[in-house]
């Protein structure tokens, strides 16, 4: 795990603390190994940006688990991995929500991000996430996101509040093997 000063990742979990790490890099693993949309050479036509298939930045070592016996109906539901577009004021930009333990009420993922021409490919791993309600929440003094499943279980409402407050649907990604 990469470690983080408090400046760059204090954490605001809804009534729990957890763990956090991010990186980024020129070259990260991506998840899954596909041609980046937008990043074409000058004077070609960019790829349609897909949130499943389109790379982010995310550690190549990832393991999804199926959710403990334990689980609560609303922590299982966030399980498997989902993907969205946000729009960024830079440039459309693919995100991914890869939960990959779930226990309790809590959960663990990675949230993951392409690139756009304001934006690194990166991830922040968080641990142990408490689930309240149907809602997740991290972030930092910058920057805080939250993101709650929907009642039909089928897609998640991302927000982002920053300078302004950006909103996305994710949907879930079918499982790759």
């Amino acid at each position: 795990m990469i470690g983080l000063s408090a400046a760059a990742c204090l954490l605001v979990i809804v009534f729990s603390s957890a763990a956090c790490s991010h990186a980024t890099s020129s070259s990260p693993a991506q998840v899954p190994v596909a041609a980046a949309a937008g990043a074409t050479p000058a004077g070609q036509p960019s790829l349609p940006l897909d949130a499943c298939k389109s790379p982010v930045g995310a550690p190549s070592d990832l393991v999804v688990n199926a959710p403990a016996p334990d689980a609560t109906p609303d922590a299982a539901a966030f399980a498997g991995s989902w993907g969205g577009i946000w729009d960024w004021p830079t440039g459309k930009l693919v995100a991914r929500l890869i939960v990959t333990d779930v226990h309790a009420d809590k959960v663990s993922f990675i949230y993951a991000w392409g690139s756009n021409p304001g934006a690194t490919p990166g991830f922040s791993r968080v641990n142990d996430a408490t689930v309240e309600g149907n809602k997740i929440q991290f972030g930092n003094f910058k920057m805080l996101y939250s993101f709650a499943v929907n009642p039909e279980r089928n897609s998640i409402a991302a927000q982002l509040d920053a300078r302004d407050t950006l909103n996305m649907t994710m949907t879930r990604c079918p499982a790759t093997g």
